[in-house]
């Protein structure tokens, strides 16, 4: 049975909402009041039997919700009128507002009613047949429209009125054209798509991490090759895996652009991540949102965004090589006003100093290690690694302090694991409390699945006897405990 797939405009959503539920007519065009009434119970008739399906733009829904709160004398109608209009909507495709915002903005006609424009964007990006508005409006986005054709990639809207609307769904001469399938979920909601779509197709259409996580799918009540292509009527069930990802191969045969662009971003996301992880290794450290010196490489290497270094990195076109000469050609003015705000003497140790000294993930350096501390270019800060440490090849020699345990007058940031005993923290505060030891107890985590917990807190030492008593001989010493990590190490404390 031929249908339409439109987006209502918010003048339009406003009497599908009130019309028949007396808080006002609004936004009403030339048309009396009956033959209104009788145009909003058609459509609402047509999207019951799946003939219409409707969308709208999530700031139309907004500016609804705050049309009817301004009805104060109707208030106790606000919620369900919007749950209606919510659960009269059928499309289901994630759509970043901020998108269509960002492509409105950079389009729109100096002088042309903004809000306008982002209907025709979001009706475009979802690939709809036309933008149903009321008559007085036809005119304004036709000519918009007109505007801006060649600014909305493959455009083929149609701008409709009410009165056009109910008189093409009745029309099945004209609607003998169109050009889409409808199939349904197994809860019985309609879902439009071209022609010799696929299971994929309707997967991204559904959402895009349904899309994402596809391994198979039932097509009434049959499992089918992912690319076979569906017919009207059909009933399809997506089947996800956790390990499932797309395949670069599905856009050989997906037909709608929701899809492409799913296939598209997940492995451009999927390369960046790759990348990432790769750069982390030749620098030795994780890399922060905005670290200065990956933004540094990027233009360095003639990059716009670091997404597009860590992509080129992970296709490997972008080698270690290349990144280790950038690290060379560094201004060593910057390095050096670091070092300085850093060093104590001639060779800085833990123990001197103010410094801030994070203890490294990679190889966990314990006192009877050799060390040694590496600058972060992000913040200046040291982080200790044992001397035999492979992450220190990948490190710029000029970054690498000479360093030595000393432990006088230091604080320690401990991670303690222990059995989840009813008062075993109170005992390890005890514990310190008899030898001495001052300590700032910050929280307990506790985990119920495997009887553990987890807390976290500082301690103030003075001796080297004192932190070998904390490393070493705390767990022994308190039964229950499993084990005492160190996470951060401050000097010269009071």
């Amino acid at each position: 049975m031929p249908f339409l797939h439109v987006l209502l405009t918010t003048e339009v959503l406003w009497h599908f909402v009130t019309v028949d539920k007396g808080i006002g007519y609004g936004f009403l065009d030339s048309q009396d009041k009956l033959m209104k009434e009788a145009n909003i119970r058609f459509l609402k008739d047509k999207i019951e039997t799946g003939e219409l399906l409707v969308s709208a733009n999530p700031i139309s829904i907004n500016n609804i919700w705050h049309l009817l709160q301004g009805n104060t004398e109707n208030h106790q109608n606000i919620s369900k009128n919007v749950l209606f209009l919510l659960d009269m909507l059928a499309d289901r495709t994630e759509i970043i507002p901020n998108g269509i915002n960002r492509t409105a903005a950079i389009f729109c006609p100096e002088g042309e009613d903004f809000s306008d424009f982002t209907d025709l964007v979001y009706a475009n990006e979802l690939e709809l047949d036309a933008v149903v508005t009321i008559q007085e409006r036809v005119d304004a986005y036709q000519n918009l429209l007109v505007t801006t054709r060649s600014s909305i990639e493959d455009n083929k809207l149609t701008i409709l009125s009410l009165a056009d609307c109910v008189r093409l769904l009745s029309s099945p001469v004209e609607n003998s054209r169109n050009y889409k399938i409808r199939v349904w979920t197994p809860e019985g909601d309609p879902i439009a798509l071209p022609l010799d779509s696929t299971p994929v197709d309707f997967a991204y259409k559904i959402h895009t991490q349904v899309g994402n996580k596809c391994k198979a799918a039932l097509v009434n009540n049959k499992i089918l090759p992912l690319n076979i292509h569906l017919q009207d009527g059909d009933t399809v069930s997506i089947i996800q895996g956790s390990e499932a990802s797309p395949s670069l191969d599905w856009l050989k045969f997906v037909k709608t652009k929701t899809a492409i662009n799913g296939i598209n971003l997940w492995h451009r996301n999927f390369l960046a991540k790759q990348g990432l992880c790769l750069l982390e290794g030749y620098l030795g450290r994780s890399i922060q949102r905005n670290d200065n010196l990956v933004i540094l490489i990027t233009k360095k290497l003639g990059f716009k965004t670091p997404k597009s270094l860590y992509k080129s990195i992970a296709l490997y076109e972008t080698s270690y090589e290349a990144i280790r000469s950038v690290l060379v050609e560094i201004d060593r003015t910057a390095i050096n006003r670091q070092l300085l705000n850093i060093t104590s003497q001639n060779i800085p140790v833990v123990g001197s100093g103010n410094s801030s000294l994070h203890i490294a993930s990679c190889c966990q350096p314990s006192p009877n290690d050799s060390i040694c501390g590496v600058v972060s270019h992000h913040n200046g800060s040291v982080v200790l690694h044992r001397t035999d440490c492979k992450h220190l090849d990948l490190v710029n020699l000029q970054l690498i302090l000479p360093m030595s345990w000393k432990f006088d007058k230091c604080r320690l940031f401990l991670e303690v694991k222990m059995v989840d005993m009813a008062g075993l923290a109170q005992k390890l505060l005890n514990t310190l409390d008899e030898h001495n030891i001052k300590h700032n107890l910050r929280g307990v985590k506790t985990y119920a699945d495997n009887s553990t917990a987890k807390a976290n807190l500082w301690v103030y030492l003075k001796t080297s006897e004192e932190f070998f008593f904390i490393s070493q001989k705390l767990v022994e010493t308190l039964s229950g405990l499993l084990n005492v990590r160190i996470l951060r190490i401050m000097t010269d404390a009071d």
